[in-house]
């Protein structure tokens, strides 16, 4: 946790360090490159990972085994999920394609043979590989 400042559109700064950044070749809001200068040296660093299409994850999931219902919706910019009768909301990270961490633990997403999201695996702690099936909007 370092406090950084903004300086400019796409720049910013470590607070209290000479360190600065700026994202360059902005695409459609995406920064496809991140320039680090620190202490006078320059470093360039390609974006090596796309953000999916939240959309494919959002809806609600129901597990038979924990008879709860997990909702999962954009919230600034973030998945985030919900489970049934609980107030507070996770944040679901993307790790990699159909992967996802949280404090809850592992999510895996499962798609069907036309890539449609169908459910997901939860595993943590004292469980692994709880099903979770994707409800349809109509039910």
């Amino acid at each position: 946790g370092y406090p950084v400042v903004q300086t400019g559109a796409n720049k910013f700064k470590i607070d209290g360090d000479p360190i600065f950044f700026e994202f360059i070749d902005i695409n459609n809001g995406t920064a496809n490159l991140l320039k680090v200068n620190q202490e006078g040296e320059e470093y360039v660093f390609e974006r090596d990972y796309q953000l999916p299409d939240f959309d494919d994850y959002l809806g609600k999931y129901y597990s038979k085994v924990l008879d709860v219902n997990y909702e999962f919706y954009l919230e600034g910019g973030l998945l985030v999920f919900r489970p049934q009768e609980v107030d507070e909301v996770r944040v679901a990270t993307i790790k990699e394609k159909d992967k996802a961490a949280s404090l809850w633990g592992g999510l895996s997403f499962v798609r069907d043979s036309e890539g449609v999201i169908t459910g997901f695996l939860l595993s943590h702690k004292r469980a692994r590989n709880i099903e979770f099936v994707k409800v349809s909007a109509t039910e």
